[in-house]
């Protein structure tokens, strides 16, 4: 039987960047198969910032209306070339996942992914997005419904929020500044000549390009 606490209510606040990125993955999606990726941000007190959020890639393996599986390697590279563009990297504190039905309750498999991944990260909040399915918007994003699950496994509602009524600390948004200097190159990505980066157009001398591509130049 699933258990449930009480305790002070705790908020999931999510930023635009986070929110945007959920709504044009289940767009592109079209609501036809479920989609997820990880949550990354921070845990203060009984507040969940949810600063950003991985997507699968549009070559998804499994593409089905009742179940995701994410691709572990691939998110792990995904949510570090995040981080890496914020002055305060954020943690993977969570995950997310659309179901096509609008259901806003975890299956059973859904709940024992996410106790065991709470377990490993000593507690997480785990997010349903819920497809707008009027056809309206384009099977765009209708609400986010978190919870949050404690390393027990036990789980509870949070608030939602996002948009004008979420306030960040602007510390957790702060960008890395690009370097503009031209003779300032990056030598150990393959996609990097003559000090741009051929994926993303930036220019760089931190060692690691924010393509998600990097790799050792062959001698």
């Amino acid at each position: 039987m699933l258990q449930r606490f009480r305790r002070k209510k705790r908020r999931a606040i999510f930023s635009a960047d986070a929110a945007g990125a959920i709504s044009s993955s289940i767009r592109r999606a079209g609501n036809r198969y479920e989609v997820g990726g990880v949550l990354l941000g921070y845990h203060r007190f009984h507040t969940c910032f949810i600063i950003a959020a991985t997507v699968p890639s549009l070559k998804q393996r499994e593409k089905s209306d009742i179940r995701f599986e994410l691709d572990g390697t691939r998110e792990t590279k995904e949510a570090a070339r995040i981080a890496r563009q914020y002055q305060t990297p954020p943690k993977v504190i969570g995950l997310w996942h659309s179901h096509v039905g609008g259901s806003e309750r975890f299956s059973v498999r859904d709940r024992r992914a996410n106790q065991k991944f709470a377990k490993l990260n000593g507690g997480a909040v785990s997010v349903i997005a819920v497809p707008d399915r009027s056809g309206a918007f384009g099977a765009a994003l209708e609400k986010l419904v978190p919870y949050y699950i404690d390393p027990d496994g036990r789980e509870c509602l949070c608030l939602s929020v996002y948009g004008k009524a979420g306030r960040i600390p602007g510390r957790y948004l702060r960008r890395r500044k690009r370097m503009t200097d031209p003779n300032h190159r990056c030598s150990k990505c393959v996609y990097w000549v003559h000090g741009v980066c051929k994926m993303t157009g930036e220019r760089r001398n931190d060692g690691i390009c924010t393509c998600g591509q990097f790799r050792e130049r062959k001698k």
